[in-house]
């Protein structure tokens, strides 16, 4: 009886341990309130100024969390208090922002921010499931700009990759 409670101990204590090991092992690069460099800084600020970010550093990239207010130049669209995550290499190269903007969604008349082609897709899409997320992904080259779309359809959400001119793409 000894030898079992032994060996179903050691058992237990092996599967514990492997969990701890592998857990640990999930973000080993995730640095939250990172200090990035001057020039990472520097960069986010002629993009975003005045924006005050939390700086994360994941996946071997820095990422600054902010709330954005105002008129983004390249879409002329005016945004209020949006979340935003902007992205930054190490050598302070801008990777992307990504804007949330599912609160514009759900306002059915605010069609500045979210374009009605955009909306005739996702609708069609989605089929009368819910819509859970909209974020307007905003790269280094314009014309590749688009909507990142999180549809709810338990047990794998659908996401949808939507232009602004409302074509899909993959």
């Amino acid at each position: 009886m000894k030898e079992m409670m032994k060996k179903y101990t050691g058992i237990a204590l092996s599967t514990v341990l492997g969990i701890l090991t592998l857990s640990s092992c999930d973000k080993d690069d995730d640095r939250v309130g990172a200090n990035p460099p001057d020039e990472v800084k520097q960069v986010f600020e002629v993009q975003y100024p005045n924006m005050n970010p939390k700086w994360d550093f994941e996946w071997g990239n820095y990422e600054a969390e902010f709330f954005y207010t105002g008129t983004h130049a390249e879409w002329n669209m005016p945004l209020n208090r949006v979340e935003a995550e902007a992205f930054y290499t190490s050598g302070a190269q801008w990777i992307k922002t990504e804007f949330d903007v599912t609160s514009y969604y759900s306002v059915a008349a605010d069609q500045v921010v979210i374009p009605a082609k955009v909306r005739e897709t996702v609708a069609r899409e989605a089929g009368g499931r819910h819509v859970d997320e909209v974020k307007i992904i905003d790269l280094p080259q314009r014309e590749t700009d688009f909507y990142r779309v999180e549809i709810d359809n338990e047990p794998n959400d659908v996401y949808l990759n939507v232009k602004f001119d409302g074509s899909l793409f993959q």
